[in-house]
């Protein structure tokens, strides 16, 4: 089990003081503390973990609690947090899926429905009981479908920048420095959590290249901390709170994808300094009742938790290795110029004062390029989620004979160059549009977009090897398909190449490996994503690139010791770690004395 490393004041990280751009981040960061909603006492101290529960029973004059009682209160802390977490992630569902219908149009018959429940009736045909804003006119409703998105972004990015300061982001690098000892309560407050729900889904409902999972992590950290404090044991011993956040964050990700395992490998792999055993049952108890939650609201129409249903029960054969090894080197080279590509431009904001003046302008500027971009071809003006669940989809034997919804394009040889200039452009705007809104003042998580770029340039891959496959049957390494249809299938390659381009962002390896097949109820292709997630992994530790939020955590400058780290610096004058009052003991004394 993993050691314990938390943050102490005299083990931070050792940057240059001369580095004028984390400087000008740390000034950033501090600034915000003064706005409304942001300011908490106490906030960016860091506590003494190993002394944490002895000061805790000092001031309580060492009142030692039944163990009754502590189970009692640790349960129903992780109870409720599994059940409001569960809660915000159905709401944050139907909202954001309900808001991105109304830029399309509305629903006569029932103005509360969305596109897709209001048409389910109608089949694959005309739905006259939707009606389209824009009628028959492209221009008429790309105008109406901006007016929309822009009036979401304006409101998301407003209530951030006038209420909670601390609601932007993805909130995981700030989860990160608080499980490892930093004080951070402006973060978890409630009015932060308020804020982020009403701006997650604003924001997501734009159509910006955003997700909303890693929010969600947030949002239950929230909810965790603001139940635990309504008790005595938590809400002056940091080392039990650190505990509950733990647990939340896997609720957070069970709740956002429907992978309560994925969520507890995740809260151990990526957010947690500390994770005993115990934490890893109360994650797991805490996952499960979030699930729970999830599961009864139904949120796919058929009573799963599967995000991704994929048509066929594909195979892959073993000439695809090759190929797949190639996705993963390829999604980790992408995810690394990625996460460049992002500081970089984090780095021109932090230097312009006109970014840190305008939050709300460049939002606009963000969602009229995001939409003016997705216009260009029907197929993008899909949703991120809704992209993914048609290429991990794949075609079935009645797609290829049918023209229904987007099987045409994607199944029939005689579309496929234009899928290919579609795809091609898809992947270079998204990858380019996303690394520019992460890290904008709305709230914005980074997990779906990343796969959406991943999938669709594995999509790419995929007809490759299926074109050359079919073009060559009776070569040996081909011979082992059964048919040269299914052979090479496209949804292989668009899960594994979302799975490695998500590995190079975030350098995950087994939670995303078991969070993919969650989404995917996909046990065959465990093989594959190990190979592309570890080959990816490999890829962005050969540049020495860390992960993107190790890296928002380095330029935020926030206190956060990494593991193993050892802290050398031989200029330091001995009075920096010295107290001022010196206490003295004789050579002979007692131990009452000492």
């Amino acid at each position: 089990m993993r050691i314990h490393r938390t943050a102490s004041s005299a083990h931070t990280r050792a940057y240059s003081r001369t580095d004028s751009v984390a400087l000008n981040a740390e000034d950033r960061l501090h600034t915000q503390t003064k706005e409304k909603g942001a300011n908490q006492a106490g906030d960016f101290r860091v506590i003494d973990t190993i002394n944490e529960t002895s000061r805790y029973l000092e001031r309580e004059n060492n009142k030692f609690i039944s163990m009754r009682e502590q189970i009692a209160v640790m349960y129903t802390v992780l109870t409720v947090t599994g059940l409001v977490t569960g809660v915000i992630g159905v709401f944050l569902d139907d909202a954001v899926e309900y808001l991105t219908s109304l830029r399309t149009g509305i629903c006569t018959s029932s103005f509360f429905l969305t596109e897709h429940l209001c048409c389910l009736s109608s089949g694959e045909g005309d739905c006259p009981d939707f009606l389209l804003w824009g009628g028959e006119s492209d221009t008429k409703s790309y105008m109406v479908n901006l007016g929309f998105a822009v009036i979401y972004g304006f409101s998301s990015a407003f209530l951030v920048k006038r209420f909670a300061p601390y609601a932007a982001g993805s909130g995981i690098p700030e989860i990160k420095a608080v499980l490892n000892g930093c004080v951070m309560r402006g973060y978890l407050s409630g009015w932060t959590m308020v804020v982020k729900i009403l701006g997650l889904t604003l924001s997501v409902a734009a159509g910006l290249n955003l997700g909303k999972e890693g929010p969600v992590v947030h949002l239950a950290c929230c909810v965790a901390f603001l139940t635990a404090n309504c008790f005595k044991l938590f809400r002056y011993n940091e080392t039990s709170i650190r505990d509950v956040l733990s647990c939340a964050c896997a609720a957070g990700v069970a709740t956002a994808f429907g992978a309560p395992v994925g969520g507890i490998l995740f809260a151990y792999e990526e957010a947690s300094t500390y994770f005993p055993n115990h934490v890893l049952w109360r994650a797991f108890f805490c996952a499960t009742v979030a699930a729970l939650v999830l599961r009864w609201s139904n949120p796919f129409f058929d009573g799963s938790l599967v995000m991704f249903r994929v048509k066929e029960n594909v195979q892959w054969y073993w000439f695809e290795l090759l190929p797949i090894a190639v996705v993963g080197i390829l999604g980790g080279f992408i995810g690394y110029l990625w996460i460049k590509l992002n500081l970089q431009w984090m780095k021109i904001k932090m230097r312009n004062s006109w970014f840190r003046r305008s939050p709300i302008i460049e939002t606009i500027c963000l969602v009229f390029l995001t939409v003016s971009a997705n216009w260009v071809f029907p197929f993008l003006r899909q949703t991120n989620s809704s992209l993914l669940s048609t290429l991990f989809a794949g075609c079935s034997s009645e797609d290829m004979t049918t023209s229904s919804s987007w099987s045409d394009l994607l199944c029939h040889n005689s579309r496929k160059p234009e899928l290919i200039t579609i795809l091609t452009y898809g992947v270079i705007q998204k990858f380019l549009l996303s690394a520019l809104t992460f890290g904008s003042r709305v709230p914005a998580g980074l997990f779906i977009p990343s796969l959406t770029v991943g999938s669709m340039f594995g999509t790419l891959v995929g007809m490759g090897v299926h074109t050359v496959a079919s073009s060559y049957p009776e070569f040996f390494l081909f011979r082992d398909c059964t048919s040269a249809t299914f052979c090479a299938a496209g949804s292989v390659y668009a899960i594994v190449g979302a799975a490695s381009v998500l590995a190079g962002v975030t350098q995950v390896s087994v939670s995303l490996a078991v969070i993919m097949l969650e989404l995917t109820d996909r046990l065959n292709l465990l093989l594959p994503l190990m190979i592309t997630i570890l080959l990816a992994k490999m890829v962005t530790n050969f540049f020495g690139t860390p992960s993107i939020y190790d890296s928002y955590v380095h330029m935020k400058r926030y206190p956060y010791l990494e593991p193993g780290a050892i802290i050398e610096n031989e200029l330091a004058d001995a009075s920096r770690v010295m107290s001022k009052k010196v206490g003295c003991w004789q050579s002979t004394g007692s131990v009452h004395g000492i």
